[in-house]
C-alpha cells in the first residue's frame, strides 16, 4: 500500500490532515477528537507494521 491510498482510506473515514512537515503527516478526527502522526515517504511503500499501528489507533479495516 504506497501513502496516496492510505491517505485517501484515512480521510474518506473522516479524518481531516492538520498538519504537515516534509514526510510527517498529522490527522485529527473531529468526531472522537483523536489525533495520530504518520511519519512516511509519498513515494514509497508504507511498511507494514505503520500500517498494522494505523488500523489499531484509528479502528480502520481493509
Amino acid at each position: 500500500m504506497n501513502f496516496t491510498s492510505l491517505n485517501n482510506l484515512v480521510t474518506e473515514n473522516g479524518w481531516t490532515l492538520v498538519r504537515q512537515l516534509g514526510n510527517v503527516y498529522q490527522y485529527k478526527n473531529k468526531e472522537t477528537e483523536k489525533v495520530f502522526t504518520l511519519s512516511v515517504s509519498s513515494t514509497s511503500p508504507v511498511p507494514t507494521s505503520v500500517i498494522n499501528r494505523l488500523y489499531k489507533i484509528t479502528g480502520l479495516t481493509l
